[in-house]
């Protein structure tokens, strides 16, 4: 089900798909490398690159040759660039001055995948609604997503055509299908468009988007099915199986580390915290990464932890991706990227917890 990813919110506008600009270019392979090197001449760009064997991250690309497309899964989403680690939202001073802080510069994430794409979508959502967060949202409006299809699995971890993330229609400036020879581009806005001007770059015919067409429809037998259920039965399922025994072997496992949730793409959850310089004349208002499987996470006032329970943390995050919001954007909170289950320690997969609920409950028809 589609949603609009965002609109109008305060002074923050910015057109994420413009069915009016959709076209479809060609590009040949060999023009990829000067085409990515024109633009890391004119301005910062972070695409893939393999730090060490096996491992890709999202990072600055000094020229052409530092990129790949062929990657598993980056260790940490794109998304670190929207929503930092560590990022400052007030400096203070003394006499109670204060003075917010928003930092954004402009920027071209490069070879972002359709479930980083999906999850980027839900995170705008997110963050402009109620209360727009203008840290995220200034970072958003001067960022261009230039994104790659996937034409095969990352690995055995990802399920991103079950959750529906594998096929991405909007979200993206421009969108690089790869055909072998060459590569069809979707342009999914003018500021797409603008990027492609002077490009090595040519009006697709008919005969292109049928080869896309067929590139797509091909690559639907190279992604096996996880779920043994369709992801739209698991806001139901997950409701019926809250005192499943499921919860509790799974827990057991866990070791309320968080890596699961620092590398997932959808997840947002953050501590605000008071820095004081080392002189006390002044000092900063800092947001950071945290997690809702660390044990502290939930702990209030009174030194009373609502969720001290390992299981009842776990439950609470397959809820969150499944459930809880899913009900809440009418769609998957889980892109299928596959990361929690490749960083896991205790070898945790959501795959295996959602279809061990299945076989336990009532057959469920499928959607």
């Amino acid at each position: 089900m589609k949603k609009k990813a965002l609109q109008e919110v305060s002074r923050f506008t910015f057109t994420i798909h413009m069915e009016d600009c959709m076209a479809l270019k060609m590009m040949d392979r060999g023009a990829l490398a000067p085409f990515l090197d024109h633009l890391i001449e004119k301005g910062e760009v972070v695409g893939v690159k393999e730090r060490k064997s096996g491992q890709y991250v999202f990072d600055k690309l000094g020229s052409a040759a530092e990129f790949t497309t062929d990657y598993v899964g980056s260790l940490l989403p794109p998304h670190k660039y929207l929503m930092p680690q560590r990022e400052t939202l007030v400096r203070f001073g003394k006499g109670g001055t204060a003075e917010a802080e928003v930092l954004a510069e402009d920027r071209i994430l490069f070879g972002v995948r359709p479930c980083d794409l999906h999850a980027i979508q839900i995170m705008d959502q997110i963050f402009a609604e109620d209360n727009p967060d203008a840290n995220y949202l200034t970072k958003r409006e001067r960022t261009t997503l230039v994104g790659f299809d996937c034409m095969a699995p990352c690995d055995e971890e990802c399920f991103c055509a079950d959750v529906g993330s594998l096929d991405i229609d909007s979200g993206f400036d421009l969108l690089f299908i790869d055909l072998g020879d060459s590569y069809a581009i979707e342009v999914g806005s003018e500021k797409g468009a603008a990027l492609l001007d002077g490009a090595a770059v040519t009006d697709a015919d008919e005969y292109a988007w049928t080869r896309v067409k067929a590139a797509r429809e091909a690559r639907r037998e190279r992604f096996p099915r996880k779920l043994d259920t369709g992801v739209y039965n698991l806001p139901l399922l997950l409701k019926g199986a809250q005192d499943s025994p499921v919860w509790e072997q799974t827990g057991e496992k866990c070791l309320s580390c968080g890596s699961c949730t620092m590398v997932c793409p959808t997840c947002y959850c953050f501590d605000v915290q008071d820095v004081v310089d080392l002189d006390m004349t002044g000092g900063e208002r800092v947001r950071v990464w945290d997690s809702c499987q660390l044990d502290d996470f939930a702990k209030v006032a009174g030194d009373e932890n609502f969720r001290s329970a390992r299981a009842d943390r776990v439950r609470h995050r397959i809820h969150r991706k499944f459930l809880y919001l899913m009900n809440k954007y009418e769609r998957p909170v889980c892109v299928g990227c596959g990361r929690c289950a490749r960083v896991c320690l205790a070898k945790i997969k959501p795959t295996e917890i959602v279809n061990e609920l299945v076989t336990e409950s009532d057959p469920i028809s499928d959607c």
